[in-house]
């Protein structure tokens, strides 16, 4: 099994500067496995993967003719999406399920191959950033009870890379209080910390100026959109770079920050990721669509065309590293967290749209929520409980940076819940969410 894991790592060093036309040539041999298991093993796919395998032939020119798989398909499919059990796979097969951040838990299965892959991108991530597999990393995620990884001591296991025999590594569950998550980093240290946006962004506010002392050099984000006040605002309290990832709990790691660009690098080697436009074809370079996903590893749940719920923009050209992957410029978040207008504008709003309100708006948290297609709710936890907001100039504010007919509701409450998956989402809307994307 770690020979496995090695030839992973050290393949992944060879495959991100392949020429473009070999990288493709690559996806097509994983696709052609892909399509000739799941159509043999999961019934699902028996005459769905048709455009594709025509008289035992594989034609790769047949695949945007393949259905994409809605979510909402995939859980009502899922007994004949999971392939039959395969004893000749290497490893181990899990069962999951998904947060249920959409409002739809699913049931997922994983094998040790699957994981093998996604966790090979992850040592792709530390080499790109110069991490030192020797030195401490600190996880502090929303996890299982039974983990056993909670206030005071956490979670202490060995080493977090394949290099790294002397490294160590550290689990904390986020829903402990911040305070307590920040006197649990400031007893074990770490060089390294992995976390969501939200809970990074409130460890720094809990640190200040005093984190730096803190020794955290680099932070890896998962779970959540990552804004550059929160990436700003690590600088100035914690003194550490923030790198984001892009993954799902379906597949994996999708995408991985660049550390020359900034963009975010498609783990092409493990999947085909499409962005496509209202009518399913490939927006051009810088244009923003939903996110299509084929994950060539995890062949206990083949999972072909799938549209994850996300939307991303697309880098608007080849990378200044060099490196052929193809990239994302940005992932702006799931379709429920589109705000749609009646004219069908759509906008995906920014955490400093609200933190921007200054002296207008004073808070400590908040989470907009559009209830209709012109009307916002705006729960805050106010920073003085003592002040009267102008609704008016808040109003008007965020008429001029949403949209003109937008009418606003204000709701001071004591506290923000997380979410389902211990995710945080700043804007919800119901009206997307109710839409159906095309091709749904």
């Amino acid at each position: 099994m770690d020979e496995i894991r090695a030839r992973f790592v050290e393949t992944l060093k060879r495959t991100e500067w392949m020429p473009l036309p070999e990288l493709v040539r690559y996806q097509a041999g994983l696709a052609e496995n892909l399509a000739r298991y799941a159509a043999d093993k999961a019934p699902f796919y028996a005459q769905r993967l048709r455009p594709v395998l025509r008289d035992g032939v594989f034609d790769p020119r047949g695949w945007s003719d393949i259905p994409i798989l809605t979510r909402r398909e995939l859980q009502d499919a899922v007994e004949d999406i999971v392939a039959i059990d395969d004893p000749t796979q290497p490893g181990w097969v899990v069962d999951s399920r998904t947060s249920g951040s959409t409002g739809i838990p699913l049931s997922v299965r994983w094998t040790w191959l699957a994981h093998t892959s996604t966790h090979a991108m992850l040592e792709r991530l530390y080499r790109w950033h110069g991490f030192d597999p020797n030195a401490s990393l600190a996880v502090i995620r929303f996890l299982k009870s039974n983990t056993k990884a909670e206030w005071p001591d956490g979670l202490s296991t060995g080493p977090w890379t394949l290099e790294g025999a002397n490294g160590s590594s550290y689990f904390l569950n986020n829903t402990t209080p911040i305070h307590r998550q920040a006197e649990w980093l400031n007893r074990i240290r770490p060089r390294y910390l992995s976390t969501n946006p939200s809970n990074l962004h409130a460890l720094a506010d809990e640190f200040g100026a005093a984190g730096r002392d803190i020794g955290i050099e680099a932070v890896i984000t998962v779970g959540e959109i990552l804004t550059q006040e929160t990436r700003d605002l690590v600088a100035a309290s914690l003194g550490a770079k923030v790198i984001d990832t892009y993954g799902c709990q379906e597949l994996g790691k999708v995408a991985l920050e660049c550390p020359e660009s900034g963009l975010l690098h498609i783990c092409a080697e493990n999947m085909i990721v499409e962005v496509l436009d209202e009518n399913d074809q490939p927006v051009a370079p810088g244009d923003t669509g939903r996110v299509v996903l084929t994950g060539f590893y995890n062949l206990a749940m083949p999972l072909i065309r799938y549209a994850i719920g996300d939307y991303a923009e697309t880098a608007p050209g080849p990378c200044s590293c060099g490196r052929t992957l193809p990239a994302l410029g940005r992932v702006l978040g799931r379709q429920r967290n589109m705000f749609v207008f009646a004219d069908n504008t759509r906008v995906w709003p920014r955490t400093a749209i609200v933190t921007g309100l200054g002296r207008l708006l004073p808070l400590k948290q908040f989470k907009m929520i559009q209830t209709a297609v012109d009307r916002v709710e705006l729960q805050y936890v106010p920073a003085d409980p003592n002040h009267e907001p102008d609704l008016d100039a808040i109003r008007a504010q965020l008429r001029a940076k949403l949209h003109p007919t937008l009418d606003v509701t204000l709701n001071a409450v004591p506290d923000i819940s997380y979410g389902a998956g211990g995710k945080f989402e700043d804007f919800i809307s119901l009206v997307a969410a109710t839409s159906r994307p095309a091709g749904s």
